[in-house]
This record gives structure tokens, sequence and C-alpha cells, in this order.
């Protein structure tokens, strides 16, 4: 099975936060080889606390290890100028046209874009929406099993987002009880 985690998961784990005995036996099970966990390298370009732009393929790794998870799949997502990685980013009219989609989906009432025009708050704002966007994008564009998030936006919408192809969408305690030996040999 590929699991796909939004990083509010890595962060709820950081911080001991009720989805944390969940994640740690996701994540536990990933670092045994009994699945792959994978995450959006547009994590790296979301809003950073101390300011930064874009955070370092290094730092954003000792995070994911921080929380018990090591090795993860960084997976790549749409090549977006203002938010672009080169070395993580996808561009094709199929790329552009899905995150057009997930994005009418989760944020309909916030801009597709950045723009220098737009007031600090909003800018951050859309550069969080975009990552939750592509987030999702992920893990429909590399065919991925189960996506775990705690945030209930993507939840409500679940079944909008799996008629695009997202599949196993799940806050992670849910997935253990409906799934109680999908982590186990």
């Amino acid at each position: 099975r590929k699991f796909t985690v939004d990083r509010n998961l890595i962060i709820a784990v950081q911080n001991g936060e009720p989805e944390m005995p969940a994640m740690i036996q996701i994540f536990n099970a990933h670092n045994a080889g009994l699945l792959s966990v994978g995450i959006s390298a547009s994590n790296r370009v979301e809003n950073q606390l101390d300011g930064e732009e874009i955070q370092p393929l290094d730092s954003f790794l000792e995070g994911c290890i921080a929380a018990g998870l090591t090795n993860p799949e960084v997976l790549d997502y749409p090549l977006d100028f203002g938010m672009g990685l080169w070395e993580h980013g996808i561009i094709s009219n199929e790329a552009y046209d899905l995150e057009l989609k997930i994005h009418e989906i989760l944020h309909p009432t916030v801009p597709t874009f950045l723009s220098e025009n737009q007031s600090t708050p909003l800018r951050r704002k859309v550069r969080n929406r975009k990552c939750d966007v592509f987030a999702v994008w992920s893990h429909i564009w590399f065919e991925r099993d189960v996506f775990l998030t705690k945030d209930n936006r993507f939840i409500e919408r679940k079944s909008r987002l799996e008629k695009i192809g997202a599949k196993g969408i799940f806050h992670p305690r849910d997935f253990l009880e409906l799934y109680p030996n999908a982590i186990v040999p």
C-alpha cells in the first residue's frame, strides 16, 4: 500500500497531538518496509515559521525523521511560478487541469495563484491553500492508495475528491479502526 500524508500529521506527531499514536503505527510500518509513506514536496514552500519561502530538503526530511518517519517518498507536484521547485515540478496541461479541479473542490473562494498585488495575509492564505491542493494532487497523480489528514476540509469533501481520482481519504484513527490489519505483515 502507498500512503500519502498531509503535513499537518507530521506536525501533530511532533506536538504530541491526538493523532500521534495512529501515525506512529503507520510510520513504524513504513520504516519496517511494510508500506510506503509519501509526502508532497510542495510542503517545502508552505508558510515557514522562520519566514523563508523555501525549506531546504535536508531540513524538511529532518522534520519527518523527528516525527518518526524515515525516508518518505518526496512526491513531485505541478510547477507553480512563485511556489515552484524545479527539481520537484511537473509541467503538463493535464497536471494543471487536475490542480484546478482540486482547488475548486477544496478552496473555491481563494485565488488559484500568487500575486505581488495580494496583501501579505492573502498571499500566506493562498500559499497554504495551494499546498493543500498540491498534497491531494500528488496523491492522485501518483495513484496512491490512502490519503491521511486531520483536516476536516478533506474529509468533508471526500466524495467529490474521489470522483476525480483521490483514493482512500481518512483521518488516521478512522483508517486504523476500519482496517486494523492494514499495516501488519
